[in-house]
């Protein structure tokens, strides 16, 4: 319930703004890019099989699209190459 009523929050423009991002690569699980404003997150984007550098360019574009101030990246594993 938590979840959902985070996702159904509104996204207010004067809060800090951040992306996340899950690095899994080639296996069986997927890559799931985030963006946050203030306490509401949203997940942007899931991929599958996808490339560590086609994945640094999806977070660096989303990056730039919503101006963020951070951005945190699961450096683990996988995640390094991002």
């Amino acid at each position: 319930s938590w979840i959902v009523a985070a996702q159904e929050r509104r996204l207010s423009r004067e809060e800090p703004h951040e992306i996340s991002c899950d690095v899994a690569r080639f296996g069986d699980d997927s890559s799931c890019l985030g963006k946050r404003w203030g306490p509401v997150a949203r997940i942007h984007s899931e991929t599958h099989k996808e490339d560590t550098m086609q994945t640094a360019g999806r977070a660096v574009a989303l990056y730039h699209e919503i101006d963020a101030g951070a951005a945190k990246i699961d450096t683990v594993g996988v995640g390094g190459g991002v």
